[in-house]
């Protein structure tokens, strides 16, 4: 309810995860999420996930970043080059 209701305000799910007892709530579903994908025991249950999905809540949250074989790619054509 907490996190709707901040949607409601902000307009999106992406609490600052230190800022107080609900960023602590949403530090917390995104790491039992990483444990439920691995296929680990994890405390968030899919009805859980869903139901967070259905609110555009992001599980997975910060700067994305090329694939390492992109990475890699890039430094051997940079090493071509110099």
């Amino acid at each position: 309810k907490e996190l709707v209701n901040f949607k409601k305000v902000n307009g999106h799910t992406n609490v600052v995860t230190n800022s107080g007892p609900l960023g602590n709530w949403v530090r917390k579903q995104r790491a039992q999420y990483l444990l439920l994908k691995e296929g680990k025991d994890s405390l968030l249950t899919i009805e859980r996930h869903e139901q967070l999905e259905g609110i555009g809540f992001t599980f997975i949250f910060g700067p994305t970043r090329p694939p390492w074989d992109q990475r890699f790619q890039e430094l051997v054509d940079f090493k071509k080059i110099n």
